[in-house]
Formats: C-alpha cells, sequence, structure tokens
C-alpha cells in the first residue's frame, strides 16, 4: 500500500507504533518495521548508552527504518541526535538545537530515511 506516508517514511504501511515508554524497546520496534510499520525507540526513558544499544539491536533484527524519541531539553540530547545520525536511526524529540539541525540534513542527503524523519517534528508541530 502506498500513501503519502508510507513515501515519506519508507515503510509499506501507514502504521506508526508510537514510541510507549518502556514499552518500545528495540524488539518492539523491530517487529513493527518487519511488519511493514514504522516504529519509534523509546529513547525519552533511556541513557545515551541505552540509545546506542537499542539502535543496534533494530538494526541487527531489522532492515526497516525507524525513529528515536527523547526529549531535547535534557542535557544529553546532542549526544543522542549524534548517535542517531551516526548510526542512521532517525532523530525525532520534538525540537531541535540550531547545530543539530545542520547534522540532520547532512544526513538527510546521505540517507532518504534520515531525509524523511528530519521532517517529522516539522509535520508534528515541533520545532
Amino acid at each position: 500500500m502506498q500513501t503519502q506516508l508510507t513515501k515519506l517514511l519508507g515503510c509499506r504501511y501507514p502504521v506508526i507504533q508510537t514510541a510507549m515508554g518502556w514499552v518500545a524497546d528495540a524488539r518492539l520496534v523491530a517487529a513493527t518495521g518487519n511488519a511493514g510499520g514504522f516504529g519509534f525507540l523509546a529513547g525519552a526513558v533511556m541513557t545515551p548508552a541505552e540509545i546506542e544499544q537499542g539502535i543496534l539491536d533494530i538494526k541487527a533484527a531489522s532492515d526497516a527504518p525507524f525513529g528515536v524519541n527523547f526529549h531535547m531539553y535534557v542535557p544529553h540530547a546532542e549526544q543522542i541526535v549524534d548517535l542517531c545520525i551516526e548510526h542512521q536511526g532517525v532523530p525525532a524529540g520534538g525540537g531541535l538545537f540550531r547545530a543539530s539541525i545542520e547534522g540532520v540534513n547532512g544526513a538527510a542527503r546521505k540517507s532518504a530515511t534520515a531525509a524523511a524523519a528530519a521532517l517529522i517534528p516539522t509535520v508534528t508541530g515541533g520545532v
């Protein structure tokens, strides 16, 4: 099924699995992607090290694109954005630091998934 959303996110079905704290772990995100939806890792309740491990676990279990949800007001938000870009996860934190926008835009030029994800905060009114 192709819709504007599936084209934007690179998924097969217009289904988004939200980042539910303590529920949306790497297993759920990978399963969602493997089933054709677009999953979000619940990074808002994780440390940067846990987020990085989650991203690696998702990528080991699925080739599907996915997002990483976190709070931009936490002291380590820029580190999380850098991890997402480094591992080609999709940062979606409800707002972006100016320096992070440049990083996301640079990653977007390299990855269609990152390009789609860079629009998510704008579409949801987060920026």
